[in-house]
């Protein structure tokens, strides 16, 4: 995962990503971790299709609206 911490990612690398990972834990570990660098993040939703079980699915909903809050905390400041 250190490759997403370190550098600038957008969606659809961040996609193929998660295509090489087989494991929800590990998808939303590597969602988590990318996500400070992720550089389009008006498409981070289009990345839950890749969870299948619904505790995944809560996990990445609270993560996009937690970040959704922040960036809208961010540009009213």
């Amino acid at each position: 995962y250190e490759i997403v911490k370190n550098n600038c990612i957008n969606c659809i690398q961040l996609s193929e990503l998660l295509k090489a990972l087989n494991f929800e834990l590990d998808k939303i570990k590597l969602v988590k971790e990318a996500y400070p660098n992720i550089t389009d993040k008006e498409n981070f939703k289009s990345l839950e299709n890749f969870f299948r079980f619904e505790s995944s699915k809560k996990e990445f909903k609270a993560l996009a609206a937690n970040t959704q809050s922040l960036s809208k905390k961010a540009n009213i400041n």
